[in-house]
């Protein structure tokens, strides 16, 4: 199966009071060639569609046209999961219109999709949190994991840490293929050893961060949070970041989707570049 993965859009996100709708239109505009041109199945998007718990009515009605868009009216599967940034009763409260256009928006962690078919994107079998998809006669296993926190997960993790109990669901959730097919994570976390120049900094001097060594071996695991491109290949794991510079400090890295073409020997990633429509500078100035 040949995915697309995509992250942190942040549509409604403004510098210093100036909108940026323009740029991400472009962006999404930029991402439909490449679905075009790259024939891609199905695209991954890892959580942060929105900036705000309460995105303004441009940011929403960009998210709608960009999901019909890029679905080429359900030629193309989409699944959706909420971020740290995206009220997930609000994202997902277009369910039912999207589902016409093979789009599939998870609300909460552990959420059972319904079996049928969402556009031409079929779910052959479904439980909670994971989903075995087919779409132009291949397969594939998806586990989905939105952001995970105490009142997301309604947990209080008293006697279990944190990193081992998201350890613990990703190893239980990704066990359930036993379908013979390549095994996909998509999750919304922070993975230790990403830090760096532009990324999302999490609370508690890092007690949320997941080490490397906590996820399950999988084919591929497509993550969100984190805006600049990453890659744990022992892990089959990448950050593809945010697809346009959203901080002074996300100019030293370019930006980039990642295309992955997986089977069940291998999984080959692919880099593409995107366009910066409006770099972010700065400027010193002494003055005398």
């Amino acid at each position: 199966m040949k995915i697309l993965h995509t992250s942190d859009w942040h549509f409604g996100k403004k510098l210093e009071g100036q909108s940026r709708i323009e740029e991400q239109k472009k962006f999404i505009e930029t991402l439909n060639v490449i679905v075009k041109n790259e024939n891609i199945d199905l695209i991954l998007l890892a959580g942060d569609i929105y900036d705000t718990y309460n995105p303004p009515a441009e940011a929403e009605r960009l998210f709608f046209n960009s999901i019909k868009l890029l679905s080429n009216n359900g030629q193309v599967g989409i699944i959706i999961i909420p971020g740290n940034h995206d009220n997930p009763k609000r994202l997902s409260s277009v369910s039912a219109l999207a589902e016409d256009y093979g789009v599939i928006i998870y609300e909460k962690a552990f959420q059972t999709i319904p079996i049928g078919k969402y556009g031409s994107l079929k779910i052959i079998h479904s439980d909670e949190g994971g989903i075995l998809v087919e779409q132009n006669n291949k397969k594939a296993y998806i586990y989905n994991l939105p952001f995970p926190s105490e009142a997301t997960l309604n947990e209080d993790f008293q006697n279990i840490k944190f990193h081992e109990r998201i350890s613990e669901i990703l190893h239980n959730g990704i066990e359930k293929n036993i379908f013979n097919v390549p095994s996909i994570i998509m999750t919304h976390i922070y993975v230790s050893g990403s830090m760096g120049e532009g990324d999302e900094y999490l609370e508690l001097g890092g007690a949320r961060a997941i080490a490397i060594d906590d996820l399950p071996n999988v084919n591929y695991i497509a993550l969100g949070h984190v805006h600049k491109p990453l890659a744990f290949k022992s892990k089959n794991a990448y950050y593809c970041g945010s697809p346009i510079e959203y901080r002074i400090t996300e100019n030293k890295f370019e930006k980039k989707v990642f295309v992955v073409n997986i089977t069940k020997e291998e999984s080959i990633v692919k880099n593409i570049p995107l366009d910066n429509f409006k770099p972010i500078k700065e400027y010193s100035v002494n003055g005398a």
